[in-house]
């Protein structure tokens, strides 16, 4: 198969957005915002949560909380590691300016 074969799905599998229901649970895919993994390298945690202050404009967030800002959020997701979250009609490439300003 070449790259040319491929075809973009969604998170659930679909072509369009969905919604699935399964035992009263429901399962809302969400596409209206862009997301970006931040794990600090072993020994550079400090120099990593300074330049995220930076980014976010307030300290990483702890163990078990979120900064809910604008115009990024960031939730913890475990040690020295956190799930950086904004608007994807403007930030679209927000891995790419998080990984500029680490």
């Amino acid at each position: 198969m070449s790259v040319h074969d491929l075809v973009a799905i969604t998170a659930l599998g679909g072509a369009e957005p969905q919604v699935d229901t399964v035992a009263g649970l429901t399962c809302s895919e969400v596409t209206d915002l862009a997301l970006a993994s931040v794990a600090a390298r072993l020994g550079q945690e400090n120099a990593c949560a300074k330049k995220l202050k930076t980014l976010l404009g307030d300290a990483a967030p702890d163990a078990g909380k979120a900064l809910l800002a604008s115009p990024y959020s960031a939730v913890w997701k475990g040690p020295d590691q956190w799930m950086i979250g904004a608007d994807f009609s403007t930030h679209e490439d927000l891995e790419t300016t998080v990984k500029g300003a680490l």
